[in-house]
């Protein structure tokens, strides 16, 4: 194997890390909102803190590239750097999203009783219904 074929595997391998950790974020927060609208706001919890680790070992990733750019290894920007890139970004505003989104069910569930069912499930379709009505 050429260094520059090592170079190129390392890089991929960078990429598919980036990927892969901006998608488990994003999924984690998608589980965050789904475990808050049945009211298991433990669980929504833990999910976001787990997509915060998954964005930490990505930022992790971004930090050593930008080392190592500054140090004078370039960093070659291809079609998947670009695209991992996007799913960090995407990630990062799903997973804020998801942050107010599990507040927005805690304050219902503490205010807005008459929204729940009898096993204490919030009832679809009333969120933004009671937001509505509140603006």
């Amino acid at each position: 194997m050429t260094e520059n074929q090592h170079h190129e595997d390392e890089q991929l391998e960078v990429i598919m890390g980036l990927i892969i950790n901006g998608g488990n974020a994003k999924s984690s927060a998608f589980e965050a909102i789904q475990a808050a609208k049945e009211s298991d706001f433990a669980t929504a919890e833990e999910k976001l803190k787990e997509s915060n680790q998954f964005l930490v070992k990505a930022h992790d990733v971004q930090s050593k590239m930008l080392i190592n750019e500054a140090n004078g290894h370039k960093t070659t920007v291809s079609l998947l750097m670009v695209h991992a890139q996007d799913h960090i970004m995407d990630a990062i505003t799903f997973k804020d999203l998801a942050n107010e989104i599990v507040e927005l069910y805690k304050k219902l569930a503490s205010q807005n009783s008459f929204i729940f069912n009898e096993a204490g499930k919030l009832i679809p379709g009333f969120l933004f219904l009671v937001l509505f009505m509140r603006l």
